[in-house]
């Protein structure tokens, strides 16, 4: 039945926004050129984090909630897969979240460049 692939969908929904983040953030920390300004994390990143969060809970929580009405093999897969499923979602989850911290202290050091060269005036 097709309600059998809901954990999957989500768990690959939460994997791809979590690939997302760290692509975005990789892309806008500008490593290796440290001419260009770092901005820091957006608001809408951390929105699709915690979206990233809770798509990857609720891949765990629905297979646990209706995983009994799944069929036999579905439910054997789904139990070789899990705990792997679930380290391999926590990296994803925990690369992001360096990598944000990464692109904040990148970009709190690029203001703090901005403020002493004179671009940016604070009162």
């Amino acid at each position: 039945m097709w309600f059998e692939a809901i954990p999957a969908a989500l768990w690959v929904l939460s994997a791809s926004i979590c690939i997302s983040i760290g692509a975005l953030s990789i892309a806008r920390s500008h490593y290796g050129r440290s001419a260009k300004p770092v901005r820091p994390v957006g608001w809408n990143v951390t929105k699709c984090h915690i979206l990233s969060l809770i798509t990857g809970l609720l891949a765990y929580l629905v297979y646990l909630v209706i995983g009994a009405s799944y069929a036999e093999h579905v439910q054997k897969l789904y139990t070789q897969i899990g705990f792997i499923s679930a380290v391999v979602l926590a990296a994803l989850i925990i690369a992001d979240v360096l990598l944000l911290i990464f692109q904040s202290r990148r970009a709190e050091r690029s203001h703090i460049d901005e403020v002493l060269s004179g671009v940016v005036h604070t009162f």
